[in-house]
């Protein structure tokens, strides 16, 4: 009787020690929910931020083009017949990177010869 005693005894223990131990896994793992939750948002956030920063640029770039279009409207350049050029460049294809390599070229082209 006493061995079936202590075998009961030792059952119950390993049966607490492995809810002890789900106990601790939940917590774990919830706690690595709510941190992939809060990454979530902030990635959501830096989104939306960007989402913002693009609609600015969008605006400041057409404010540009209004500018540009009016100082061609109100001049016959051939540098701003070029620089025009260039930006509607930038604005239809976004490579900006090779319109500004290549706008030193425009600038040569359109030097005055006197």
């Amino acid at each position: 009787m006493k061995q079936l005693d202590q075998t009961a005894i030792i059952r119950e223990t390993r049966a607490k020690e492995k809810v002890r131990f789900a106990h601790e896994h939940a917590r774990t793992t919830l706690f690595r929910v709510i941190d992939a939750r809060q990454e979530l948002n902030n990635a959501e956030e830096k989104v939306n931020r960007t989402k913002q920063d693009v609609e600015n640029a969008t605006i400041e770039e057409a404010e540009a083009m209004s500018y540009l279009i009016q100082a061609y409207d109100q001049s016959d350049c051939i540098l701003l017949n070029f620089a025009m050029l260039w930006l509607f460049a930038n604005i239809i294809t976004h490579t900006q990177y090779k319109a500004l390599t290549s706008f030193p070229i425009f600038i040569e082209w359109s030097k005055p010869t006197v």
